[in-house]
């Protein structure tokens, strides 16, 4: 059962974010625990998911972003997003090359197959990446993007 304050936290928010994070290991757990998706349901609060920018081998592969948000729409049911960000952005070759070395691909922004209309979100692609070094969200660039929610 989840703890009451964690439920209580989320009916009394203004926002909820889930992401980004590896889809398995770190997010669809929190959902497990008992009480927490009838939260997420209940709540008034506007509710954002970021996909990922990066496979994950092992937990996603070939995963594009619509297995990503199909996967959470699976665990959590539909309109349990007002908003979906996905990155637009392929990251060049030379930062996606080690990678390569761990199996993990860029998450194909494939917005033309989520189907926002049915399971009750606006889609949002947009450039959410890191200039340099590892290939993450650009913490400022989300930070943006939830911004235009929440004016």
């Amino acid at each position: 059962m989840a703890n009451p304050n964690a439920k209580k936290a989320i009916m009394e928010a203004d926002l909820v974010i889930v992401g980004p994070g590896d889809l398995y290991t770190s997010l669809i757990p929190n959902f497990l625990v008992g009480g927490i998706i009838e939260a997420m349901r209940k709540t008034k609060a506007k509710k954002i998911y970021f996909t990922n920018i990066m496979t994950k081998f092992g937990e996603t592969n070939y995963f594009k972003a619509s297995d990503f948000v199909g996967t959470m729409v699976d665990y959590l049911g539909p309109k349990s997003f007002d908003y979906v960000f996905i990155n637009g952005i392929r990251p060049s070759l030379s930062r996606l090359s080690p990678y390569m070395k761990e199996h993990a691909d860029f998450v194909e922004p494939d917005i033309e197959n989520l189907n926002g209309k049915k399971y009750g979100f606006t889609p949002v692609k947009l450039d959410l990446l890191r200039t340099k070094g590892f290939i993450r969200h650009d913490p400022e660039k989300i930070a943006k993007a939830v911004k235009m929610i929440i004016k």
